[in-house]
């Protein structure tokens, strides 16, 4: 970086109030910023990867307004979904936290709520807990008030008005139980005692992937593969003459975005972070939802248990006549309740 572009930067800090005397201090408000625009990345570049969403919109609150009058808030997405041949629009908020739950100060959210009425459109909250790593997007009417100030979501709460499925078209997998990669690795020269053990030298005698009956199976598509790995423990049986490790799927349930996610941080470093910005818009060459969704379909029995759409326990009264929110694509699936 040049020392002009530096000066600029600090010039800038500076004009918004940001102290750069505290250099930790500035880059935590750096990677904050930089962490909430990334997220709104990543949901939007998810939402149209789903296919329902044939628009989404990242907007900008650098407007004019009167502080005397300040009861607006701009959310940061304005979306457009179609399903069953009709158009469904929203204004999204997307939000990050740590743990499971979700607070938000009413004032906050009454601003956004007076944002949307301007735009007479509905809004709605994405979120992503990062202890899943994966979005949920629910009508804010849901939020429980936990004093005069604030109001909060659980997860629970959130996942049981999931609209993901209903609005955007992710669906739930259940990749089967057992079915994975199996390594035979065989010991091919003699131990060395060491003071934890012994070491040798070994040699991966055989590798395929197995179905849950653990037969070999060729020619499994990729995107299969990438559904099982986002469920897998790993297994591991010791012999004298070696061992064999396996990573199985555990029968836990997965989503598509989340065998995305898979697929696309497959080859990243340990605690590097998916640049989704820089992949958004090629995520088809890495993985299609669609061809997701019709593989599974294909080895549903051999690899798979379980495909269904979520229907939240709360219809949203916005969304149109006859929105029934299951797929036109493949095979009718089995709506979860």
């Amino acid at each position: 970086m040049s020392t002009d572009a530096a000066h600029a930067i600090v010039r800038a800090a500076e004009q918004v109030g940001w102290d750069v005397s505290d250099i930790d201090k500035f880059t935590r408000q750096v990677q904050h910023v930089e962490y909430g625009l990334s997220a709104e990345v990543e949901f939007a570049a998810i939402l149209r990867w789903l296919g329902w969403c044939t628009f989404v919109h990242r907007l900008s609150d650098d407007v004019l307004e009167d502080p005397a009058r300040n009861s607006w808030t701009v959310p940061d997405l304005f979306a457009v979904f179609q399903a069953d041949g009709k158009t469904c629009t929203a204004l999204v908020e997307v939000k990050t936290t740590k743990d499971a739950q979700l607070k938000i100060k009413t004032s906050y959210l009454q601003r956004l709520h007076s944002y949307a009425a301007l735009l007479k459109q509905p809004l709605l909250i994405a979120w992503r807990p990062r202890v899943l790593g994966f979005w949920i997007l629910f009508d804010p009417s849901i939020a429980r008030p936990i004093d005069e100030e604030s109001v909060v979501i659980d997860l629970e709460l959130a996942i049981i008005n999931d609209l993901m499925s209903i609005l955007a078209g992710d669906y739930y997998l259940v990749p089967k139980d057992g079915a994975g990669i199996r390594f035979e690795v065989t010991r091919i020269g003699e131990k060395e005692a060491t003071p934890d053990g012994y070491q040798a030298l070994f040699q991966i005698s055989d590798a395929y992937l197995h179905d849950a009956a653990g037969v070999r199976t060729e020619h499994v598509p990729d995107s299969v593969v990438w559904a099982v790995l986002s469920t897998v423990h790993d297994h591991q049986e010791i012999s004298d003459e070696g061992f064999v490790q396996s990573f199985l799927a555990s029968g836990g349930m997965t989503r598509a975005q989340v065998v995305l996610r898979t697929a696309v941080g497959y080859s990243l470093k340990e605690e590097e972070r998916i640049h989704w910005k820089a992949v958004g818009n090629n995520l088809d060459a890495i993985l299609k939802c669609d061809d997701l969704l019709c593989d599974a379909k294909a080895h549903f029995g051999s690899f798979m248990s379980y495909i269904f759409y979520q229907q939240p326990q709360k219809l949203p009264a916005f969304l149109p006549h006859g929105w029934s929110g299951r797929p036109a694509r493949g095979p009718a699936t089995q709506p979860a309740t």
